[in-house]
């Protein structure tokens, strides 16, 4: 026997969305907050140095891919890697709740004082029949500077030795002994000799700077570097390609000695070289493992290599004031 069974009618009534939130998106909830956190209690800024950043979003009433994307921006000094959102429901007896995590990861670029500006979100309270608004404060955070770094063993000077000051005997040699026996003349010498003494060696001095400043890069280290680069970035290795771009860096760019990528980034001359670094720190900051593919890297520093010279970019060196 079949048997047909059907429940009573229920109406419902659609209300318009509120004037406030006339042609913009809204979104209705009896609770919506959003809550902060990072990676570490208490977040230390390094240059160079990631830091991680969590903002979720919860929502009653809402799922969670009715919840909108969160603005956190950042000011000039501060770079932002997002991460790709985390989607989330909770079901319960009162029905639904939508969770959505964002995690970036903020890495300064400079030392100095910065401000992370407030993050806000309109909603309207459905039990209050009211729009509301969400915020996370305006936080000011201090960067330190990078930590500092040995320099290589080609950049340490060895200290230029001095001459020694002749000795009487010296000049009796060269049939000076007349005048050595007159102290106004042994006076007059020794003072002479300590001065053209002294001028050589302020002039190997300045040299020696001089040449220092305006060496360009070695043949060999680059490269070896350059070799060792192609490796990892062919290999697919971000972390390899990480620590060999910067090695690179310090062999073509000696008097800059870049610390971060991002430093190696500005220093780059083609926007190709510049999205791929911003691709490759992207990976590394990410909270969850991204597949990264070097062979664009690679591919954009040989454009880079054919259109700019390392040479090209060394200033034009000037004769030494006092040759030798």
């Amino acid at each position: 026997e079949i048997r047909r069974v059907e429940s009573a009618a229920i109406r419902i009534e659609i209300e318009r969305a509120p004037a406030l939130a006339a042609g913009e998106p809204w979104l209705p909830s009896s609770n919506l907050q959003i809550v902060q956190s990072w990676g570490e209690q208490q977040p230390h800024f390094r240059v160079g140095e990631p830091v991680t950043r969590s903002i979720m979003l919860f929502a009653d009433g809402l799922t969670a891919a009715q919840l909108p994307e969160i603005d956190s921006g950042v000011p000039e000094g501060l770079k932002l890697y997002p991460d790709q959102p985390v989607l989330r429901e909770r079901e319960s007896r009162d029905g639904i709740t939508g969770i959505r995590e964002f995690k970036f990861a903020i890495v300064p670029s400079r030392s100095g004082s910065f401000t992370l500006p407030a993050i806000t979100l309109d909603w309207w309270n459905i039990g209050k029949r009211r729009m509301e608004r969400a915020s996370i404060p305006a936080q000011h955070i201090e960067v330190l500077p990078a930590a500092a770094t040995p320099l290589p063993d080609s950049a340490t000077a060895s200290t230029p030795l001095q001459p020694e000051r002749p000795a009487a005997a010296t000049l009796n040699v060269l049939g000076m002994g007349d005048y050595v026996a007159h102290p106004g003349w042994a006076l007059f010498l020794g003072l002479g000799w300590l001065g053209t003494a002294l001028s050589w060696w302020l002039s190997a001095r300045r040299t020696k700077r001089h040449r220092a400043r305006h060496t360009p890069p070695s043949a060999t280290n680059l490269a070896a570097d350059r070799k060792a680069l192609r490796s990892a970035c062919l290999a697919d290795d971000p972390h390899a390609a990480a620590r060999e771009l910067l090695n690179w860096g310090h062999a073509r760019w000696p008097a800059l000695q870049p610390l971060t990528l991002g430093a190696i980034a500005d220093k780059a001359t083609t926007p190709g070289v510049k999205s791929e670094i911003a691709e490759l720190e992207r990976t590394l900051y990410a909270a969850t493992a991204l597949p990264w593919r070097g062979a664009g890297l690679w591919q954009q520093l040989e454009l880079m290599r054919d259109s700019t010279p390392p040479s090209a970019e060394l200033p034009e060196p000037l004769a030494p004031l006092h040759p030798i």
